[in-house]
């Protein structure tokens, strides 16, 4: 079964009060985003990476790339007005496949290792059962390996991505007012 990541990096630096949008903000030489595909890659050269970020961001992320020398295959697709938009923008680019698994990750969350990436989608079946309209989500705790509940869910250092076959994600992105959690 083909694997996707979506990693949705639509910051625009506001919070942090930055003129570079923090997925750009330069971490031991690289952008945070080249970390976080990093991450992924090293997981599985199988992979298909999608990023999803503003398209007014395309020919700056262009830019750092071919700076950096960053070659990691990846598919680059303009973001939403909000994350539930640019997740299923994400989405639509995933159309040859009938049966796939989808991982959806923040493109500012770089530390996640191959472990955690692998434990996602191997037992997508935990996260598939949750409803994506549920205000939280359980989170896998890398250190006591528990799901437990979160206020704000997906934080933390070794925050999983979302993770699911198309099945229960796909349907509730036609639906209006449907917010994903992550």
């Amino acid at each position: 079964m083909q694997e996707y990541v979506i990693i949705v990096a639509g910051g625009s630096g506001s919070r942090m009060k930055s003129d570079i949008p923090k997925q750009f903000l330069s971490v031991n030489g690289l952008p945070v985003l080249m970390h976080t595909i990093r991450a992924f890659a090293g997981y599985s050269r199988n992979l298909r990476i999608i990023v999803v970020l503003p398209p007014e961001q395309f020919g700056f992320w262009e830019d750092l790339c071919q700076k950096h020398g960053f070659a990691i295959p990846h598919q680059l697709v303009a973001g939403g007005e909000t994350r539930f938009h640019s997740v299923k923008n994400g989405l639509n680019c995933i159309v040859e496949q009938e049966e796939f698994l989808v991982a959806v990750h923040d493109g500012v969350r770089p530390v996640i290792s191959r472990e955690i990436i692998a434990e996602s989608l191997t037992r997508y079946a935990l996260w598939a059962r949750m409803k994506v309209t549920k205000p939280w989500i359980a989170r896998y705790s890398g250190l006591s390996r528990r799901p437990r509940r979160s206020g704000r869910p997906g934080c933390g250092p070794h925050s999983p991505p979302n993770t699911t076959n198309h099945s229960p994600i796909a349907p509730a992105c036609l639906k209006p007012g449907v917010t994903i959690s992550g």
